[in-house]
Parts: C-alpha cells; sequence; structure tokens
C-alpha cells in the first residue's frame, strides 16, 4: 500500500469526551502524546507499536517528559480507549485501524 502522507484531524477533537476528558487531565501534553502516538502508528505497516519501557524513553524524549508522565499518560489513553495496548505489549489505535481500512477500501475501488 502506498504510504499515507496525511490523516484526518477533525476541527472537533474536543469535543470527543474521551478526548475532552485527556486535555482536561494532561492538558497539552497529554494531546500531542496521543497525536504523536497516531503519527507513529500511521508511519507503521502493522499500525502497532511495541509499547515497553524502550518506547516510553524514546517518546519522553522526543516530547521533553519524564517517563513517569510518559507511562501516566499513556494508561489514560488506554482507559479513555484512545489506544489499546494487548497483552503481547502491542500498542494500537482503533481509529487509525479504521482509517487506514477505509484508505485501502477507497484506493481499491479506484484500482478496480
Amino acid at each position: 500500500m502506498r504510504k499515507m502522507f496525511f490523516f484526518r484531524h477533525y476541527m472537533t477533537e474536543l469535543q470527543n469526551p474521551n478526548i475532552a476528558a485527556l486535555f482536561k487531565r494532561h492538558g497539552a501534553r497529554g494531546y500531542g502524546l496521543y497525536w504523536y502516538l497516531l503519527e507513529r502508528l500511521y508511519s507503521k505497516d502493522t499500525n502497532t507499536l511495541t509499547y515497553n519501557k524502550d518506547l516510553e524513553k524514546e517518546l519522553a524524549k522526543a516530547l521533553r517528559m519524564p517517563c513517569w508522565r510518559v507511562r501516566t499518560i499513556v494508561k489514560d489513553l488506554e482507559v479513555l480507549r484512545l489506544v489499546e495496548i494487548t497483552s503481547s505489549g502491542l500498542l494500537s489505535s482503533s481509529r487509525v485501524d479504521y482509517e487506514v481500512k477505509e484508505v485501502r477500501e477507497t484506493m481499491a475501488k479506484k484500482r478496480g
């Protein structure tokens, strides 16, 4: 599949109760981490990331925040159902999965 160079970010995102709750609790840091994770997920062929201490350190360094804060925000992202973490440690997002599926279907229709 051709790489995706953009994804939808609706102007009404903060009206989503889960995102509003994230923003209320963590402010721009939480909101930024959420969108940064989505960008990373879109860039992976599997649309998943291995969630472990190394990823926490990477995120902390990239976003200039302590690892404990990254861990706290990611835990809240999971509780708010904005991301999922499997028992094997794979982080994913149903939003990303849906968008990628939609793009693939649209491309298949154009080809076929």
